[in-house]
């Protein structure tokens, strides 16, 4: 799975809001390396989550590195919503992932896009060091990605 896959976790187990399990929507930030694959260990991805709740934007807050909000007309999601930086990513196994019936994969965000989320998470306070330890990976991905185009 590639960085700025967009999906959608039906039945989320790991969170409830308000005493109900409703969908979670993630974006694919980083993974750990195809060199994990080829040594046999797993390959992980890291999943940053989104939130609707917008009682939390405040200026300064992480929130304001997006330069707009993630727009169902313009992006692969549902509902307006924003990146959670304040949320730790999660390390997921990529087999947890593809090999689950919950998750979809509703589209991919634009190699600008993924600049912007990856210059919030390396602001965010939250994120350990091991995850964006080396910032310059996400944004030459990125970087390859638009090169692409």
């Amino acid at each position: 799975m590639e960085v700025g896959k967009v999906l959608k976790w039906n039945n989320y187990p790991y969170g409830k809001f308000e005493g109900k399990t409703k969908p979670r929507w993630f974006v694919c930030i980083n993974h750990t390396g195809k060199i994990h694959k080829l040594l046999g260990f797993s390959f992980s991805l890291y999943i940053s989550t989104t939130t609707t709740r917008e009682a939390w934007l405040e200026e300064g807050d992480y929130y304001s590195f997006l330069p707009e909000n993630f727009l169902p007309e313009k992006f692969p999601f549902e509902e307006k919503c924003h990146i959670n930086y304040n949320e730790i990513p999660e390390c997921v196994e990529e087999e947890k992932i593809i090999n689950n019936p919950d998750i979809e994969i509703k589209g991919e965000l634009d190699g600008l896009t993924m600049v912007q989320i990856i210059k919030g998470l390396i602001k965010s306070d939250l994120i350990s060091d091991r995850i964006k330890d080396d910032p310059k990976r996400f944004l030459d991905e990125i970087q390859h990605k638009l090169d692409r185009l």
